[in-house]
C-alpha cells in the first residue's frame, strides 16, 4: 500500500464557473412572505408540473426558494403561469444571476451563500446522466437498486438513497422509504411515483391514471426507518450497494457531466487527533446467560391470533432447544407476570393502518410496573432464524441486553454488566437530559449515580431553570452554541462531575468519510474466487519474489505455495482464484502471503487475497474505528465513536460515524476525556459494539419513555 490515504468530513468545497452557468441557465428566486405548509405542498410538485424547470431548491422558512431552467426556456407567459400555480398564495418571482444567489446582508457585510446554487447543480445530475437507477426527487438526486436487490425492495416499500445538501456545505446520504400507495396513506400523500423497469428507479407522475398498476408515495412507512449499509468491504458488488459506493458513483458522475460548471472537493479531516481509545474485544454472552440462569423469562402473546400463536410456539421451541440456554426457564403465558417478559405485538405500521383503526385496535405497547420487566418484539419484524430456518442467537442476546438494562432501572441499581465497577472507582457522576413535556416546552431529567451504583432520578420543570443555580449553568452552556440555543433537542445530554466540572454533548451535522476512492480501487483490483488467471505469469512472479527474499522468516511457507502453483500448471495453463488460494488465507497465516499478495498486485495488477481487512489497510477507514477525540482550528473539542476494529472483518458497517461536540463552561477546568471513556466502551447498549453516548443516557431514555407511557395511560383512564 503506497498511496497516501485521505480521510474526509461530509463537507464539499465547490468551485463554480459562474460565466458558464449564466450562459447556459436562467435562475429565478421565489419569494413568499408567509411560507406555510400549503406553499411547500405546491413547491414539491413544481418540477412535475412545469417541464421547463430543470431543478428547484426549497429553502427553509428563513431562506429563499429557487428554480433553474435552460437558457430562455421561460417566457413572460410561463412566468405568469408559475405565479398562478401558487395561488391563492402570493409569490414574487425574480430572475437573478448565479452570483446573486445569497442570503440577506448582515450589516454592511454581504454573506454569500452558495448552497442554493450547489443544490440546484447537484440535483440536475439525473437529467444529464444516462446511468440507470438515478432520478430527481424534491430537487435532490436519488439512487435506487434494481428489483432483484431484495434489501432495497422490501414488502410494500422501496428504498431510495438521496444526496441531501445541508447547512455550511455539508451533506448527508439519506435513505428514504417510498410506500406502496393504499387507503391508509393516500390522504397524506404529496407525490405519486411509478416504478420504471427500464431505468430501475421511481418516476414522479402528476396523477394516477391506471388504477390496476402499483403506485408509490413519498409518505414514509410509519415508524419504519430505511436502512442502507454505510460501507461493505466484502467485494466490489457489496461496496457499490452501500452509501460510500453510491457517494463514489455520484462524485464520478458529477465530474463527468458537470465539470464545466462546478468542481467538488471533499474537505479532509485535520490531522490533529491527540487521543484514541482502543477497544478491547469482549464477549459477554456467557455472562448474559449466567444473569438469567435459574430465572424465568415469560413469552407473552399480546396479539392472540392463530398466526401469533404459531410464531410464539416456534420461538419457544427455538430457545428451549438451544443448548446454551439450558439453564434459563422459558415459559409461555397469556399475561405479563412479575419478572422478565418478552411481549409479542404488531409493529406501529400495523396499528396506524386504516384497518386497525376501523377495528379500534389500539397499540398495546405496555409500560413497565415495579417488578414487571417488559421487552416488546413485533410479529412483522423480529427475526430469530435465517432464510434457511436456522436459529440465529444474536437477536436473542439483544433481548437479554434490553431486559438487563430495564432491570437496572426497575431495581434502581447498576450491576457488573452495566459499569458498576467504574462508578465504584469514581467519585460518582450525574447526568442530565432535556425532554419535551409539551410542544416546544422542555423539562430536564437528572440522574444521579453514587459510588454504590444506586440510581436516583429527578425532574426539573422549565420554570425551575431560572431559580436553580446548577440549572442556570446548564442553560448558559446550552446557549453557547447557535444550534443548541434554538433547539434543546440538539443537546444529547450533560455529564456533571461537580458544580465546576460540566460537559455538554451536542449534535453536529458533521460525520466522517473514509477514503472510498481508494477502497473502491482495491476492491476492483481484487479477483473473485471464480475468476480465472494464467498460472505461468503468477508462478514467475512468486518464484522471483522468493529468490529475491531468501531470508524472509516464513520462506518455507512461500515455497509450499509455489509448489502448489507448479502442480496446478501441469494440468492446465489457467486456474480459478479459488483453486489457487486453496486453504491459504491472510488470516492466521504467515506474513509472507501478505507480501506475495502486494508483489502480485504491483507486477500483475490484481490481488489474490482481499487485503482490505488486514491491519495494514486500517488507515483507509481509520476514522470509522474506535473512540476518538480531536480539536479543530478554533480549539473546539469533538469526539466520534466508530466500531471496534475486529468488527470490520466480520460484517458491513451499518451506520455513518457522526461527530459530536463536547462543550465546556468558559470558567471551569475541563475534565479529561479519558475519565469518561469507559462510559462509551460498553457493548451492552448496541449489541456487541461501542455506544455513541455515555451508557447512562440509554438508561435515562428508557426511563423517560416508560414514564411518558404511564402518563398517556393515565390520561386515557
Amino acid at each position: 500500500m503506497k498511496r497516501e490515504i485521505q480521510l474526509y468530513q461530509n463537507k464539499w468545497q465547490p468551485n463554480f464557473n459562474f460565466e458558464k452557468l449564466d450562459c447556459d441557465f436562467d435562475f429565478y428566486q421565489i419569494n413568499c412572505e408567509m411560507k406555510n405548509k400549503e406553499f411547500y405542498q405546491k413547491f414539491v410538485k413544481i418540477g412535475a408540473t412545469f417541464s421547463e424547470i430543470s431543478n428547484s431548491y426549497r429553502g427553509s422558512y428563513e431562506e429563499q426558494s429557487f428554480v433553474m431552467t435552460k437558457k430562455g426556456a421561460f417566457n413572460s407567459e410561463r412566468l405568469d403561469a408559475l405565479c398562478h400555480f401558487f395561488a391563492p398564495i402570493e409569490v414574487q418571482i425574480k430572475k437573478i444571476a448565479s452570483k446573486s444567489v445569497n442570503v440577506p446582508s448582515d450589516g454592511f457585510k454581504q454573506i454569500i451563500d452558495y448552497r442554493p446554487l450547489l443544490a440546484l447543480q447537484l440535483g440536475l445530475l439525473p437529467l444529464y446522466s444516462k446511468r440507470h437507477g438515478m432520478t430527481q426527487i424534491d430537487g435532490n438526486c436519488y439512487f435506487f437498486m434494481p428489483k432483484k436487490n431484495k434489501k432495497w425492495h422490501y414488502k410494500n416499500r422501496i428504498i431510495g438513497l438521496g444526496i441531501i445538501l445541508e447547512n455550511d456545505g455539508r451533506f448527508r446520504t439519506s435513505a428514504k422509504t417510498f410506500a406502496l400507495l393504499n387507503e391508509d396513506n393516500r390522504k397524506n400523500a404529496r407525490q405519486f411515483f411509478r416504478w420504471d423497469e427500464e431505468t430501475s428507479c421511481l418516476k414522479q407522475v402528476t396523477q394516477i391514471k391506471e388504477q390496476n398498476q402499483p403506485y408509490y408515495t413519498d409518505c414514509a412507512v410509519a415508524h419504519t426507518a430505511a436502512q442502507v449499509n454505510y460501507l461493505d468491504l466484502r467485494s466490489q458488488t457489496h461496496f457499490s450497494q452501500t452509501r460510500m459506493g453510491i457517494l463514489d458513483l455520484f462524485m464520478q458522475e458529477i465530474k463527468t457531466h458537470f465539470s464545466q460548471y462546478v468542481t467538488l472537493e471533499l474537505v479532509t479531516m485535520a490531522d490533529i487527533e491527540y487521543f484514541r481509545a482502543k477497544y478491547v474485544k469482549k464477549d459477554h454472552t456467557k455472562e448474559y446467560i449466567d444473569y438469567f440462569a435459574g430465572k424465568t423469562i415469560y413469552l407473552v402473546d399480546q396479539i392472540k391470533t392463530a398466526t401469533s400463536q404459531v410464531f410464539m410456539q416456534k420461538l419457544y421451541d427455538a430457545v428451549t432447544n438451544f443448548p446454551d440456554f439450558a439453564q434459563i426457564n422459558f415459559q409461555k403465558t397469556a399475561t405479563v407476570e412479575n419478572g422478565y417478559n418478552v411481549v409479542l405485538i404488531h409493529n406501529q405500521e400495523f396499528y396506524h393502518s386504516e384497518k386497525a383503526k376501523e377495528k379500534e385496535q389500539e397499540d398495546p405497547y405496555l409500560f413497565m410496573k415495579q417488578g414487571k420487566i417488559i421487552q416488546h418484539i413485533t410479529l412483522e419484524d423480529f427475526n430469530y432464524a435465517d432464510d434457511e430456518g436456522k436459529f440465529i442467537r444474536g437477536p436473542i442476546y439483544k433481548l437479554f441486553q434490553e431486559l438487563i438494562l430495564k432491570d437496572v432501572n426497575d431495581k434502581g441499581q447498576l450491576n457488573e454488566l452495566t459499569l458498576l465497577n467504574y462508578f465504584k472507582q469514581q467519585r460518582g457522576c450525574d447526568f442530565a437530559m432535556y425532554f419535551e413535556e409539551e410542544k416546544d416546552k422542555y423539562g430536564l431529567c437528572w440522574l444521579k449515580i453514587d459510588k454504590t451504583g444506586k440510581l436516583t432520578y429527578q425532574y426539573f420543570s422549565p420554570e425551575s431553570f431560572q431559580t436553580e443555580p446548577i440549572l442556570k449553568k446548564l442553560e448558559r452552556l446550552r446557549k453557547k452554541r447557535k444550534n443548541t440555543s434554538r433547539n434543546p433537542k440538539q443537546v444529547a445530554g450533560f455529564i456533571i462531575k461537580n458544580d465546576d466540572q460540566i460537559a455538554m454533548i451536542c449534535e453536529t451535522q458533521m460525520s466522517t468519510i473514509s477514503d472510498f476512492n481508494y477502497i473502491k480501487q482495491v476492491l476492483e483490483d481484487t479477483k473473485r474466487k471464480e475468476d480465472s488467471i494464467r498460472l505461468g505469469n503468477l508462478q514467475k512472479v512468486v518464484g522471483d519474489f522468493l529468490q529475491q527474499n531468501p531470508n524472509h522468516p516464513k520462506i518455507q511457507q512461500g515455497y509450499e505455495f509455489l509448489n502448489q502453483l507448479t502442480k496446478l500448471l501441469k494440468d492446465n495453463e489457467t486456474a480459478t482464484i479459488g483453486e489457487i488460494k486453496g486453504d491459504y488465507t491472510l488470516r492466521g497465516n504467515p506474513a509472507i502471503f501478505k507480501d506475495i499478495n502486494e508483489t502480485v498486485h504491483e507486477k500483475l495488477g490484481y490481488y489474490i487475497w482481499p487485503p482490505l481487512r488486514t491491519k495494514e489497510y486500517e488507515e483507509m477507514y481509520g476514522n470509522l474505528l474506535d473512540i476518538n477525540l480531536f480539536c479543530d482550528e478554533q480549539k473546539r473539542k469533538y469526539y466520534f465513536v466508530g466500531i471496534p476494529k475486529h468488527q470490520i472483518k466480520q460484517a458491513p458497517i451499518a451506520r455513518t460515524t457522526r461527530i459530536r461536540e463536547l462543550v465546556f463552561p468558559d470558567t471551569q477546568s475541563e475534565f479529561r476525556f479519558k475519565e469518561i471513556q469507559a462510559l462509551f466502551d460498553i457493548d451492552i447498549v448496541k449489541n456487541g459494539t461501542l455506544t455513541v453516548y455515555p451508557m447512562p443516557f440509554k438508561l435515562m431514555r428508557e426511563y423517560l419513555k416508560n414514564e411518558q407511557r404511564k402518563g398517556r395511560q393515565r390520561s386515557k383512564i
